[in-house]
């Protein structure tokens, strides 16, 4: 490579699923909707594989032993349905943002609200439910998959909406108007006018001390 050729972007910045959506300050749709969709199943296959392991390890440590109860199992079944609106609602709301801190955060709220049904799933074949209710656990977790899958085009639309900056404060000399006027000495446009200086005031009081300014009567 020649000293006064360019450097191509791609190699400046890292591959990877996370590319199109970091490389820009606005990404297009489709590399948002990639890349919000890879951060959701791996956070999703992530939680639930630590779902996994962990009952794995019960079930190592205490055993095996059938200890069904019908009771137990609505109340879980029912605690897994409920995070799927609850998951939703809440990766809709976090969604509802600009940039790609709002799509990242959503993704991620989805993934991790909606993989709770995964350890109840997980808690319940380890302690030895019916396969008939360990099966809707594991149906119900399917569903929670699809759920936050259908929810990743709302979290790519929030990266692909630009972030309003803040305007400068009433505060801020350097961005009001006129500041630097009134330091002069010199009104404002559409204000009061200005105060005189020190120099000034002691001008004006040195001529009225003056007796050559005070006007003679004519004889």
């Amino acid at each position: 490579m020649s000293p006064g050729q360019g450097v191509a972007p791609s190699s400046c910045a890292g591959g990877g699923p996370l590319a199109p959506l970091l490389r820009s300050d606005v990404p297009d749709l489709a590399s948002a909707l990639r890349s919000v969709r890879w951060v959701y199943a791996v956070v999703f296959l992530v939680q639930t594989a630590l779902a996994l392991v962990v009952g794995s390890g019960l079930v190592a440590v205490l055993g095996s032993r059938p200890n069904s109860n019908a009771a137990v199992a609505g109340v879980l079944l029912a605690m897994s349905l409920l995070h799927l609106p609850v998951g939703a609602a809440l990766a809709w709301r976090v969604a509802g943002g600009a940039g790609r801190g709002a799509a990242l955060a959503g993704a991620t709220t989805a993934a991790v609200v909606l993989s709770v049904p995964a350890w109840i799933a997980t808690l319940m074949a380890a302690s030895g439910q019916r396969p008939a209710f360990v099966l809707a656990a594991a149906l119900l977790v399917a569903l929670a998959y699809v759920v936050g899958f259908l929810l990743t085009p709302r979290c790519a639309a929030a990266a692909t909406r630009p972030l309003v900056e803040a305007t400068a404060g009433p505060g801020d000399a350097a961005a009001t108007p006129g500041a630097g006027s009134v330091a002069d000495g010199a009104p404002p446009p559409g204000g009061a006018p200005a105060r005189p200086s020190t120099g000034e005031r002691g001008a004006e009081a040195a001529a009225r001390c003056d007796p050559r300014s005070i006007p003679r009567r004519p004889s």
